[in-house]
């Protein structure tokens, strides 16, 4: 953890808004692009988003300092954005071969050069997508935070509230399927 990182948790436990803004700055993007990952709404990810800065906020004093603190964010954010999807569940079911999915997941996208790129991008990105709605929550949670979030297998053993080796049992399995379900559907 960086100095000023310590120096801002330090002096938000004291009630220093200001500092907890700092912290909230340095992870507001990362937080709400892993929220994003899991509910695949924009808008209800900016509200957990913020539920989770609020949670945060509220239980600062409970971060020990024995992992990053990114990581004790990121399971906060993780533990909300699995509750949303629960609480949600039944309400929605997506359907991600729809093009409304489509379109809704790649709203927030930059335009890419080449539309035929984009389209290519756009495909796969569906599958990976497709793939990963069929695997278990616990595989997903691993991919997504190792792979497009970049977190350590460490990491995502913390934030999962697990150990490494279930960590890479979770993502052997997910791989594994998505290998085999890419290839079926690619073909």
């Amino acid at each position: 953890m960086a100095f000023h990182e310590k120096r801002w948790i330090h002096k938000a436990r004291a009630g220093d808004s200001a500092a907890f803004g700092r912290l909230v700055t340095a992870y507001q993007d990362a937080i709400l692009y892993l929220i994003y990952d899991f509910v695949g709404n924009y808008e209800d990810a900016k509200d957990l988003a913020q539920d989770v800065f609020i949670k945060a906020f509220q239980r600062l004093d409970q971060f020990e300092g024995r992992s990053k603190f990114s990581t004790w964010l990121y399971r906060i954010a993780v533990n909300r954005a699995l509750d949303f999807k629960r609480q949600h569940y039944r309400e929605t079911i997506e359907d991600f071969d729809s093009p409304d999915a489509a379109r809704r997941y790649f709203a927030d996208e930059q335009p890419i050069q080449s539309v035929e790129r984009t389209l290519e991008q756009q495909e796969v990105r569906n599958q990976i997508e497709a793939c990963l709605a069929r695997v278990s929550e616990h595989q997903k949670t691993a991919v997504v935070l190792k792979y497009f979030h970049h977190q350590t297998t460490e990491e995502v053993a913390e934030i999962m509230n697990c150990s490494t080796t279930t960590v890479r049992t979770h993502l052997f399995r997910a791989i594994q399927y998505m290998r085999k379900n890419l290839i079926i559907e690619g073909a």
